[in-house]
């Protein structure tokens, strides 16, 4: 993944003589980037400075990055593969309408779930695990047919190496993390919650959201489809709390997407509360 690169600063006035201002980063998602299997290419982060002017600052912002955008991006990063992408405090609704008026949509939420609260128990005959290394392709298949599924919601883009992307990313994660939980039943492998432990204060994105300190984070959560409903979900989710929480300080965050008619009914029944909202345009030339 490539470091966001700042590449301008936008600025609107108001018609009382307020002036509000942004700021954009472009983010490069290449081939072998594990977050192009959700993500387009090219993704303009736009990062406004409202003040107390809500809706309407938001409103002159946004009609301000369009101009730019249409001025200084070459067409080839406006079209197709790219977006214009806002991420902002979920319960602030008032500048909701104007991000719609944008052509901007609600698709992932950062959620967050208090440390030691109880976890509904799920099916009781399921078992989960720490997963080893001997589990890494039956982690890989259950968490590649989630992100299908994901993509879908999202409308991402197919990648030909979606596959081996994740089965990368779930060896990396076994081996270097020792937090990839495995559900099984029966003995069978039936879902995988691929997780870990960070602090906010190292990521230039979670500082903004999340205090400091240890946090842990369900990176990714599947389930085998034919057992969805069946309680696999709701005792794998407790049994990786179960292992996770001891090497956690605050509490454990996640995304999930809105329009994801599993998770946006799911992770809420777990004690998940939304922190913030990623809205997003795709392609950025769609940007109103």
């Amino acid at each position: 993944m490539s470091i966001p690169q700042h590449s301008a600063d936008i600025t609107a006035t108001l018609p009382d003589g307020r002036v509000v201002r942004g700021q954009v980063y472009r983010q490069l998602h290449g081939a072998d980037d594990l977050l192009s299997v959700w993500h387009p290419r090219v993704v303009w982060d736009f990062v406004p400075s409202l003040g107390d002017t809500g809706g309407q600052g938001m409103d002159a912002l946004l009609r301000a990055l369009r101009g730019w955008l249409d001025r200084e991006v070459p067409a080839a990063e406006r079209t197709d593969d790219s977006a214009v992408q806002i991420t902002w405090p979920s319960h602030d609704v008032a500048v909701s309408p104007a991000l719609l008026g944008h052509g901007m949509v609600p698709t992932t939420v950062l959620a967050t779930r208090p440390r030691g609260i109880p976890a509904p128990p799920g099916n009781s005959d399921v078992r989960v695990r720490v997963a080893t290394m001997s589990d890494v392709d039956e982690a890989a298949k259950l968490a590649a047919e989630e992100a299908r599924f994901s993509g879908l919601v999202l409308g991402a883009a197919p990648r030909s190496n979606a596959d081996q992307l994740m089965r990368e990313h779930v060896e990396r994660s076994v081996y270097f993390s020792g937090r990839v939980y495995l559900a099984e039943l029966d003995g069978i492998a039936v879902g995988v919650a691929i997780c870990g432990v960070t602090d906010p204060a190292h990521s230039p994105t979670l500082r903004r959201w999340l205090p400091p300190g240890q946090w842990g984070y369900l990176g990714q959560v599947a389930v085998l489809p034919d057992l969805r409903g069946q309680g696999v979900g709701a005792a794998l989710v407790a049994g990786s709390l179960r292992l996770l929480e001891p090497s956690v300080q605050h509490g454990t965050f996640l995304y999930y997407d809105v329009a994801n008619p599993l998770s946006s009914v799911f992770w809420p029944r777990r004690g998940y509360r939304p922190v913030q909202t990623r809205w997003l345009c795709r392609p950025a030339a769609c940007l109103r």
